[in-house]
């Protein structure tokens, strides 16, 4: 019985607004990495979350509560443990070129050795070669293959 009943609750609860107290505020962080991203949440002085225009609100604010709830379980507004917030703020610090560079010296100088061929932008899921250069490569392989 409870398995019937689970299961005609769970399609109504997937529906239900949740309650927020955070609001989406335009991106104040500036710098390449962060220009693509339009909305921004500071999620308890902790971290933020950000994300493109094309991302609703609702999940920008799901992203935030489901964070939140995870620093501060009882939900009093207060970190429940600010070791564990402290940890998480220090890692989570932005990299950039020159930081990595004065950082971590072995690193920087393996990603950017033309050697390796390690590719320096991360994929965004838009996949459209030249034309041209890409018949031409599905001819080659034609080619070889026979």
């Amino acid at each position: 019985m409870k398995k019937i009943i689970i299961s005609l609750f769970l399609p109504f609860s997937m529906f239900a607004q949740n309650t927020v107290c955070f609001s989406v505020e335009p991106n104040p962080i500036n710098g390449i990495a962060f220009s693509g991203f339009t909305k921004y949440i500071d999620v308890l002085d902790c971290f933020f979350i950000v994300a493109e225009n094309s991302i609703s609100d609702e999940k920008v604010l799901h992203a935030a509560a489901v964070a939140a709830e995870l620093l501060d379980n009882n939900e009093d507004g207060i970190i429940d443990d600010p070791q564990t917030a402290d940890g998480i703020s220090d890692e989570w610090e932005p990299y950039n070129a020159i930081l990595l560079e004065n950082i971590d010296i072995l690193m920087y100088a393996l990603i950017t050795d033309p050697e390796y061929k390690l590719p320096l932008l991360a994929p965004d899921g838009n996949y459209c070669p030249n034309s041209s250069s890409f018949h031409e490569i599905q001819h080659n392989k034609k080619l070889i293959k026979k």
